[in-house]
């Protein structure tokens, strides 16, 4: 944790609105590479198996680096200052982030239900041309001369295409539900990243951990969005749009109460408290029940080896980054002491 009014000379609201693009700028990256790389595969299942297999590894990885920065850089940072503090003051406080994160994890799971079906009934009535111009293939006055294998033919094709229109379909879904998931989380999570920045403290790993846990889930939900026949500058923009969003919601907190650590009121605290609680709790529900079920479902118990990969490789980079920012004091010091 470092103090950025001691590191930096810049506006208080302009550091949390650096921390918070900085953290979402791998959003419109991945998507952008997702939908730009992905195929749309509409009569051939396998190819869209193969496509999913590979988001779905993205996922995972993601999920673990999420996992990460939600259990350590929040949560373990919360129980960390209770030890430091002592345990009878801060129960409030942690009271305060479990109740709050219990309805955030609520939240995410009500407005989930919502916008897959809303998605879903989206994705049925775009794809209903379709199925109605496949089922008159075949011009009614020619449908007598048909023998019996071009009857057995056609309705193997369809047979094929129904299959890959119910594989579509789950790729959007699933890929709109990410997105919308992120979309949820990222308001808590960019006005809990410019509170910490308000308050004096912010933490450049937790800012790195959601950076690189962001690209695989845009990278997953904009290839499956693709599969689902949805355009690629329709996912940049999507994904550009959270990114934004993010960013704004990390400049208000400095804008509307620019109070140091030590100066910060009773109310901004509990505010803090609350947001850490939403944003957490939002992010956990996002993870357990949507990124590694889905995951699992396609690549089975290598999500869960995927998923442990994400979370150590967030481990080593908070201790290589703790391992720079050491040498880097060090070295100051010993260069001001001479």
């Amino acid at each position: 944790m470092l103090d950025t009014h001691n590191a930096v000379e810049w506006p208080v609201w302009l550091v949390a609105l650096t921390f918070g693009l900085a953290s979402a700028a791998s959003f419109p990256i991945g998507a952008a590479w997702g939908a730009c790389t992905t195929s749309v595969a509409a009569d051939h299942k396998l190819g869209i198996v193969e496509e999913s297999r590979w988001s779905a590894g993205t996922l995972a990885f993601g999920a673990g680096c999420l996992l990460f920065a939600v259990t350590v850089e929040i949560y373990g940072t919360a129980v960390a200052k209770m030890e430091r503090d002592g345990y009878v003051g801060g129960i409030p406080s942690i009271s305060t982030v479990i109740v709050t994160a219990m309805f955030g994890a609520w939240a995410y799971v009500v407005a989930n239900r919502w916008i897959v079906s809303v998605a879903s009934e989206g994705f049925e009535t775009s794809s209903a041309a379709g199925a109605d111009e496949e089922t008159h293939l075949v011009p009614p006055g020619m449908a007598t001369s048909l023998t019996y294998e071009g009857v057995q033919e056609q309705a193997s094709r369809r047979t094929m295409s129904d299959s890959a229109m119910a594989a579509r379909r789950k790729s959007f879904l699933v890929g709109y539900a990410s997105w919308f998931g992120v979309l949820v989380s990222g308001i808590p999570e960019g006005i809990l990243l410019g509170q910490l920045v308000t308050m004096g403290f912010s933490s450049q790993v937790l800012v790195i951990s959601l950076f690189i846990s962001n690209y695989p889930t845009a990278f997953a939900s904009a290839g499956m969005m693709k599969q689902g026949g949805k355009s690629t500058m329709e996912i940049i923009g999507m994904w550009v749009l959270v990114f934004l969003l993010t960013g704004l919601c990390a400049a208000l907190p400095p804008i509307c109460v620019p109070a140091a650590a030590e100066h910060a009121p009773l109310y901004m605290k509990a505010v803090g408290d609350v947001l850490e609680g939403l944003a957490g709790g939002s992010m956990m529900a996002s993870i357990l029940s949507l990124m590694l079920p889905e995951a699992y479902i396609i690549l089975g118990d290598l999500a869960g080896l995927l998923a442990t990969a994400g979370f150590l490789f967030a481990v080593v980079l908070k201790v290589f980054s703790g391992l720079i920012s050491e040498y880097t004091v060090q070295a100051y010091t010993v260069h001001t002491a001479a």
